[in-house]
């Protein structure tokens, strides 16, 4: 076993008579797994984000194995310990109303989320010689880690990106200048007003959906997107990857 502290692996458990994984769901846990690594470094490293995670193995035969080795851009400055150490701690302490931030929780659901086809029965997490393993009662500890859902009727204001037109309700995000981004789905009859706002600042009102335990939305019905002249710095965008508008998200939402 790999006890590198620098590397983390992960392990898909396939489902009886599966021989080989959805390539979907496949590539959604390790881009989520990646997300993660870096939403955590973010949250606890003390100084700028300075790791860079590459693909150090990949095995294909059952069951599929990934091993992710972080590597510091600055010499001395290498807090992978810290980073893994903390993912693995945050799946193997799921309990009530643990805090997980925006970007956060975006990313680990993507991790706890089994999938349509059920080709993934089980993921493992091993880093230091610690498991964490992720299967259906993981899953619904973590939802109910996160508090009973319940809607509001509200607004939310920031910078309109990230525009997605190919689903049935297409999707957008929302950038306050402070605070993560918030996904906001919509009408069709609405993608006309929806492109004329990307990049300026917005009021976003319409069914607000919330988590008893989270300090930020799950998502806005929006009703309406009013454009509002700029009242500050734009947000950091370093996250939304350069696309305003697109076809398609590889996120899937």
């Amino acid at each position: 076993m790999d006890t590198n502290t620098n590397t983390i692996t992960m392990r898909m458990i396939l489902a009886p008579g599966v021989e080989h994984p959805d390539l979907a769901e496949f590539n959604q846990k390790v881009q989520a797994l990646a997300r993660v690594l870096m939403a955590t470094e973010r949250r606890v490293a003390k100084n700028s984000p300075n790791l860079v995670f590459r693909v150090k193995r990949l095995r294909m035969a059952s069951p599929p194995v990934v091993e992710i080795e972080a590597t510091p851009r600055l010499a001395g400055l290498d807090e992978s310990h810290a980073v893994m150490a903390s993912v693995i701690a945050d799946i193997e302490s799921i309990q009530p109303q643990m805090h997980l931030d925006r970007e956060l929780h975006k990313h680990a659901s993507a991790i706890m989320r089994l999938g349509p086809s059920g080709d993934i029965a089980a993921t493992e997490l091993t880093w230091n010689g610690r498991t964490a393993t992720i299967n259906s009662a993981t899953a619904k500890a973590f939802e109910e880690a996160q508090g009973a859902r319940y809607t509001t009727q509200g607004s939310r204001t920031g910078v309109l990106l990230a525009l997605n037109l190919r689903p049935e309700k297409p999707r957008f995000e929302i950038y306050p200048v402070v605070g993560g981004q918030v996904r906001c789905r919509f009408e069709r009859s609405k993608v006309e007003e929806a492109i004329r706002a990307v990049g300026k600042h917005v009021l976003v009102t319409g069914r607000v959906h919330w988590r008893d335990h989270l300090d930020h939305p799950l998502l806005i019905e929006a009703e309406s997107i009013e454009v509002l002249e700029p009242v500050g710095p734009m947000p950091d965008l370093a996250g939304v990857g350069g696309k305003l508008i697109r076809g398609a998200d590889h996120d899937g939402w």
